[in-house]
Protein backbone atom coordinates (compact mmCIF):
# COMPACT_ATOMS: atom_id res chain seq x y z
CA UNK A 1 0.00 0.00 0.00
CA UNK A 2 2.21 2.21 0.88
CA UNK A 3 4.34 1.89 -2.54
CA UNK A 4 1.43 2.45 -4.44
CA UNK A 5 1.41 5.81 -2.73
CA UNK A 6 4.52 6.60 -3.67
CA UNK A 7 4.22 5.39 -7.28
CA UNK A 8 0.62 7.75 -7.53
CA UNK A 9 2.96 10.67 -6.03
CA UNK A 10 5.14 10.34 -8.43
CA UNK A 11 3.08 10.16 -11.65
CA UNK A 12 1.41 13.37 -9.82
CA UNK A 13 4.60 15.74 -9.17
CA UNK A 14 5.97 14.37 -12.98
CA UNK A 15 2.39 15.14 -14.27
CA UNK A 16 2.66 18.74 -12.52
CA UNK A 17 6.16 19.91 -13.74
CA UNK A 18 5.73 18.30 -17.25
CA UNK A 19 2.60 20.45 -17.96
CA UNK A 20 4.46 23.76 -15.99
CA UNK A 21 7.05 22.99 -18.61
CA UNK A 22 4.72 22.91 -21.52
CA UNK A 23 3.17 26.60 -20.76
CA UNK A 24 5.06 28.94 -21.89
CA UNK A 25 2.99 31.45 -23.87
CA UNK A 26 -0.64 32.60 -22.92
CA UNK A 27 -2.65 34.97 -25.06
CA UNK A 28 -4.55 37.84 -23.06
CA UNK A 29 -7.51 39.79 -23.92
CA UNK A 30 -10.16 42.17 -22.29
CA UNK A 31 -13.66 40.67 -22.25
CA UNK A 32 -16.34 42.60 -21.52
CA UNK A 33 -14.67 43.72 -18.18
CA UNK A 34 -12.34 40.85 -17.24
CA UNK A 35 -9.46 39.26 -18.88
CA UNK A 36 -9.43 36.47 -20.75
CA UNK A 37 -6.53 33.87 -20.52
CA UNK A 38 -6.23 31.50 -22.94
CA UNK A 39 -3.23 28.86 -24.91
CA UNK A 40 -4.84 29.71 -28.18
CA UNK A 41 -5.69 33.43 -29.66
CA UNK A 42 -8.77 34.89 -29.18
CA UNK A 43 -10.42 33.80 -32.30
CA UNK A 44 -7.60 32.66 -33.71
CA UNK A 45 -6.39 35.93 -34.96
CA UNK A 46 -2.94 37.06 -33.73
CA UNK A 47 -4.16 40.66 -33.88
CA UNK A 48 -6.88 40.40 -31.20
CA UNK A 49 -5.21 39.55 -28.02
CA UNK A 50 -1.24 39.99 -26.25
CA UNK A 51 1.38 37.17 -25.20
CA UNK A 52 1.97 36.41 -21.57
CA UNK A 53 4.98 34.52 -20.33
CA UNK A 54 3.99 32.69 -17.54
CA UNK A 55 7.25 32.51 -16.55
CA UNK A 56 8.42 36.23 -16.31
CA UNK A 57 4.47 37.60 -16.47
CA UNK A 58 5.81 39.97 -19.34
CA UNK A 59 2.85 40.71 -21.59
CA UNK A 60 4.02 41.72 -25.01
CA UNK A 61 1.95 42.23 -28.51
CA UNK A 62 1.06 38.64 -30.35
CA UNK A 63 2.17 40.48 -33.29
CA UNK A 64 4.36 43.45 -34.87
CA UNK A 65 2.02 46.06 -36.46
CA UNK A 66 3.71 47.32 -39.22
CA UNK A 67 2.01 50.02 -41.18
CA UNK A 68 2.62 49.23 -44.70
CA UNK A 69 2.54 52.13 -47.08
CA UNK A 70 0.60 51.67 -50.19
CA UNK A 71 2.55 49.95 -53.48
CA UNK A 72 1.79 52.02 -56.39
CA UNK A 73 0.61 50.54 -59.30
CA UNK A 74 4.07 49.80 -61.19
CA UNK A 75 5.60 48.47 -57.79
CA UNK A 76 2.54 45.98 -58.11
CA UNK A 77 2.47 45.12 -61.80
CA UNK A 78 6.99 44.77 -61.74
CA UNK A 79 5.73 42.31 -59.08
CA UNK A 80 3.73 40.71 -60.37
CA UNK A 81 5.67 40.73 -63.72
CA UNK A 82 8.49 39.36 -61.57
CA UNK A 83 6.36 36.11 -59.79
CA UNK A 84 5.45 35.38 -63.43
CA UNK A 85 8.65 34.64 -65.01
CA UNK A 86 9.71 32.99 -61.14
CA UNK A 87 6.68 30.27 -62.38
CA UNK A 88 7.72 30.20 -66.07
CA UNK A 89 11.32 29.75 -65.13
CA UNK A 90 9.91 27.09 -62.66
CA UNK A 91 7.71 25.29 -65.21
CA UNK A 92 10.22 25.21 -68.03
CA UNK A 93 12.98 23.78 -65.32
CA UNK A 94 10.33 21.35 -64.64
CA UNK A 95 9.42 20.51 -68.04
CA UNK A 96 12.87 19.74 -68.73
CA UNK A 97 13.60 17.13 -66.27
CA UNK A 98 10.66 15.95 -67.36
CA UNK A 99 12.18 15.22 -70.28
CA UNK A 100 15.17 14.22 -69.38
CA UNK A 101 13.54 11.33 -67.53
CA UNK A 102 11.59 10.18 -69.99
CA UNK A 103 14.38 10.31 -72.46
CA UNK A 104 16.62 8.44 -70.04
CA UNK A 105 13.78 5.60 -69.68
CA UNK A 106 13.44 5.85 -73.57
CA UNK A 107 17.05 4.62 -73.81
CA UNK A 108 16.53 2.05 -70.91
CA UNK A 109 13.53 0.38 -72.78
CA UNK A 110 15.43 0.06 -76.14
CA UNK A 111 18.31 -1.22 -74.50
CA UNK A 112 16.26 -3.87 -72.91
CA UNK A 113 14.10 -4.75 -75.81
CA UNK A 114 17.57 -5.14 -78.02
CA UNK A 115 18.77 -7.52 -75.27
CA UNK A 116 15.43 -9.51 -75.15
CA UNK A 117 16.18 -9.65 -79.10
CA UNK A 118 19.43 -11.19 -78.25
CA UNK A 119 18.35 -14.01 -75.57
CA UNK A 120 15.53 -14.92 -78.11
CA UNK A 121 17.75 -15.13 -81.28
CA UNK A 122 19.47 -18.83 -78.68
CA UNK A 123 15.86 -19.65 -77.57
CA UNK A 124 14.49 -23.06 -78.32
CA UNK A 125 10.99 -21.29 -79.08
CA UNK A 126 12.90 -18.71 -81.33
CA UNK A 127 10.08 -18.68 -83.67
CA UNK A 128 7.78 -17.82 -81.08
CA UNK A 129 10.03 -14.83 -79.58
CA UNK A 130 11.63 -13.47 -81.97
CA UNK A 131 8.49 -11.76 -83.87
CA UNK A 132 7.48 -10.52 -80.59
CA UNK A 133 11.12 -8.96 -79.42
CA UNK A 134 11.42 -7.39 -82.49
CA UNK A 135 7.75 -5.31 -82.49
CA UNK A 136 9.20 -4.62 -79.36
CA UNK A 137 12.53 -2.89 -80.36
CA UNK A 138 10.99 -1.45 -83.40
CA UNK A 139 8.53 -0.04 -80.42
CA UNK A 140 11.04 1.15 -77.84
CA UNK A 141 14.06 2.47 -80.48
CA UNK A 142 12.55 4.83 -82.52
Amino acid sequence: MMNLKTISAAVLALAISTSAMAADTVYVWRNGSSNTYSDIPKNLRMDHANKMNVRTHNVRQATEVRHKEPESLAERRLALAQEAAERDKKLEDENKRIMETNAKIKQENCAQARSNLSLAQNARNRDQLVPKYTQDVSKYCN
